[in-house]
C-alpha cells in the first residue's frame, strides 16, 4: 500500500465515522493515548475510552 492510498483511506474513515473507541486510553496527558482522543473529542468525535485498569478516565 502506498502512502497516498493510506492517507486517502484514513481520510475516508475519519470523515465517515464519528464514533471512536480508544483502547488503552491514558490519564497521562503526555501520552498519545491521551492527547489523540482528546484532539478527536475537540473536533466533534464521540470517543469511548477503554482502559480496564482505570476506574475513572
Amino acid at each position: 500500500m502506498t502512502k497516498d492510498v493510506e492517507e486517502e483511506e484514513i481520510k475516508f474513515i475519519l470523515e465517515k465515522y464519528r464514533h471512536v473507541a480508544t483502547i488503552g486510553f491514558s490519564k497521562d496527558p503526555t501520552k498519545p493515548s491521551h492527547y489523540v482522543p482528546k484532539f478527536l473529542m475537540e473536533h466533534g468525535y464521540e470517543v469511548i475510552p477503554v482502559n480496564p485498569t482505570a476506574n475513572e478516565i
